[in-house]
């Protein structure tokens, strides 16, 4: 297969060095006529070094760069010590060193395209040419840091600063105070010492003289302890600031066609505070090449089509979606856990800056501290609002939020997903009628008993298969403002019949009830509403919220996203549009599947508990607009739905409600009266945001 890299930084050439190890033809296209030094230091974490030595790259990579033993933190002003990391420790935790290494680069060796990969960093072109107006851009963190170095030779012969140098433990220093820190590393085979001081992005330095700079840096760091005045003293002239930029959450990272996506800094730049912005750049590149390997193998043929930038191949777009679908969740959760790190560590809030501290005299331990359940200082532990995983303060001093950002496996992760889902989610985006033909199909292996299979609708009625007649998909596109959005859950964000079936075989079982009696009305209603009739004394809450919350647990691999539902769910996320999940699931079920996919988490959801009686009844949806305050203003909502009740609900509501046909036949869904009707979320996209309206695009809607 033949790829264009697009850039030739970190990701770009970390991709090139993975396929090319694969056999894979490769051409990289950069802007600058040669590829030169880029800055003074980074420093990259276990999880991204395992890759990079996994490729070749051991030797050449120890030889450029330093392992500190500990990362000291200080006490900016008192220059006391709060704390130290064991950093050397990572590589027996992690399984590869966290490293410090000088950052430059040496001519690439430039090989000769299927698929275009963009990895031209935070300022992408490529990136605003895929999105257009939903390109949000690179956005101010808020954060700004001025970078200056040092000659370690002199630092090493002045008394005071004598004690900060050692060249065997080769330690790192960081002195915090509220909104302020002074990072130092050893660079250049210790030789030179990076100086990083992080501000508040408040200072427009853009026309300042050498004389302004250190001016204001002593100005600004004045109440620092005299070791770290001192280095200023002894520093180059030579200032630079730059202020800490990101790029937010996108709707999407590729092309539809398949045949374009960005990585790395173009995708989701990040402030440094996890020292991850490199790392998660190499683990893009190890990501990408694996899913590339799997489902382009380099001994297929290099051409995937003759005319590959107008073709879909359905290898590559299977391909990006996989690498989206895993690597999104991951990537925005280390987002916010690197502007959290360094929001925590300079925080000037008088209560969580103690907690701060306290957990610092901690950082060297192996055990996480402090834990949630602690009644006085959990409440300072936030989850990320993706995956919900730990937000320890601190960021990088934190050891239950370094876990999880450093012990990961970028490569396995990819594997994983692809090999149970590829097969499956191929079969939903091709062809929603196989699918569920092949659920049949697994479900016959699993009941001796065929008499016992429910009767599954296929999506064409006897009547229509009969005439000869088929949906017609072909109304014009439209673009519909709203002011919020309200989503069922199965069938609509997610497809989990397998699952389904086989837990209410095994309730049927444990209830007396043949499965297919409940198969045949149980989508869309209540598992409380269901056994009230077939099984009352089953009828409680606490029997139904245990049953249902071990769906997840015991059918993982059972589920699947409906089409266009991450994308959509991604872009509304992004711009933090009113949105929540109505559902006649309960908690435990919506939550335990929502993880399971690291799909977003609203902030408002009204599951089965909520109300009295479910579908049809509009009580549902109508809590669903109160909680998004709107209403007063239910004509302005959509509903997103594929059940006729739910379809019915939302419309007794007074919403407008767009219908899925993913689980009932055209003509039971056309019934309900929603006001479009597609086939699957792949017809709808968010185009633009503005004054308090998103907008979609409605694509490929039925005619009826």
């Amino acid at each position: 297969m033949h790829v264009i890299i697009v850039g030739a930084g970190i990701a770009g050439l970390s991709l090139a060095i993975a396929l090319g190890q694969s056999r894979h033809q490769i051409t990289i296209l950069d802007a600058a006529p040669e590829l030169t030094e880029l800055g003074a230091g980074v420093q990259m974490t276990p999880q991204a070094i395992r890759y990079l030595f996994k490729w070749g790259l051991k030797d050449d990579l120890l030889a450029e760069s330093i392992i500190p033993e500990n990362l000291h933190v200080w006490d900016g002003p008192a220059g006391n010590l709060l704390g130290s990391v064991r950093i050397k420790e990572m590589e027996a935790q992690y399984g590869a060193p966290y490293i410090v290494v000088h950052r430059a680069l040496r001519n690439g060796k430039r090989l000769t395209a299927d698929l275009v990969v963009a990895a031209d960093g935070i300022n992408s072109l490529a990136r605003s040419q895929l999105l257009g107006s939903r390109d949000p851009g690179s956005l101010p963190t808020g954060w700004a840091a001025f970078r200056m170095t040092a000659e370690v030779s002199k630092l090493k012969a002045d008394s005071v600063t004598s004690s900060l140098i050692d060249v065997q433990s080769r330690n790192s220093n960081w002195w915090i105070a509220p909104d302020i820190s002074c990072m130092t590393y050893l660079i250049k085979d210790a030789t030179m010492l990076n100086i990083v001081l992080s501000h508040r992005d408040n200072i427009n330095t853009k026309e300042f003289t050498p004389g302004e700079y250190n001016k204001t840096v002593k100005s600004i760091f004045k109440d620092f302890e005299p070791r770290v005045q001192r280095v200023f003293d002894l520093a180059e002239s030579k200032i630079v600031n730059y202020p800490v930029y990101a790029v937010p959450p996108l709707p999407s990272w590729s092309h539809e066609s398949g045949r374009f996506i960005l990585i790395g800094d173009a995708a989701h730049a990040m402030a440094f505070y996890m020292s991850m912005g490199v790392s998660i750049a190499v683990e893009d590149a190890a990501a990408l090449a694996t899913v590339l390997d799997l489902a382009c193998p380099s001994d297929t043929s290099s051409h995937l089509s003759d005319t590959p930038s107008v073709v879909v191949d359905p290898r590559l777009k299977h391909a990006l979606d996989v690498f989206e679908i895993v690597r999104k969740p991951r990537v925005e959760a280390v987002q916010e856990a690197s502007l959290h790190g360094g929001d925590s560590s300079h925080t000037s809030h008088e209560a969580e800056r103690s907690v701060l501290y306290e957990a610092l005299a901690h950082s060297h331990e192996e055990e996480i501290w402090p834990l949630e359940s602690d009644a006085v200082r959990g409440e300072h532990v936030r989850r990320c609002r993706r995956t919900g995983q730990r937000l320890g303060l601190g960021g990088i001093t934190d050891k239950g939020t370094r876990d999880w950002c450093y012990d990961y496996d970028a490569i396995g992760a990819i594997e994983e997903y692809y090999k149970t889902s590829a097969a499956a989610k191929h079969i939903v985006g091709q062809n929603r009628i196989a699918y569920r033909r092949f659920i049949v199909s697994i479900y016959e292996s699993l009941v001796q008993d065929h008499s016992l299979l429910p009767s599954f609708d296929t999506g064409v009625s006897e009547n229509s298969a009969r005439m000869g007649s088929q949906p017609d998909y072909s109304l014009p596109t439209q673009e519909i403002s709203f002011s919020g959005f309200l989503f069922d859950m199965d069938g609509t964000i997610i497809d989990s019949t397998p699952a389904v079936v086989k837990h209410w075989h095994s309730v049927g079982e444990e209830i007396g009830v043949a499965p297919e009696v409940i198969l045949e009305t149980s989508h869309g209603r209540r598992s409380i509403d269901i056994l009230k009739i077939l099984a009352p004394e089953k009828a409680n809450w606490e029997y139904v919220t245990k049953m249902e919350g071990e769906l997840p647990k015991l059918y993982a691999d059972d589920v699947v996203e409906i089409p266009g539902a991450r994308s959509l769910l991604s872009s509304i996320i992004s711009y933090s549009f009113p949105w929540a999940i109505v559902t006649s699931g309960t908690q435990p079920l919506v939550r335990g599947w929502l993880k399971r996919l690291s799909l977003g988490t609203p902030e408002h959801l009204v599951s089965a508990e909520s109300v009295e009686n479910g579908k049809p009844d509009p009580t549902c949806y109508l809590i669903g607009l109160e909680k998004l305050g709107l209403q007063d203003a239910a004509g302005e909502v959509l509903v997103l739905e594929d059940s006729p009740a739910g379809i019915k609900a939302g419309k007794a509501a007074g919403c407008k409600v767009l219908g899925l046909v993913t689980s009932h036949t055209v003509e039971q869904v056309v019934a309900a009266e929603p006001d479009w009707v597609v086939k699957d979320l792949d017809s709808v996209r968010v185009v633009r945001h503005e004054d308090g309206k998103m907008t979609l695009e409605i694509s490929n809607a039925l005619r009826f």
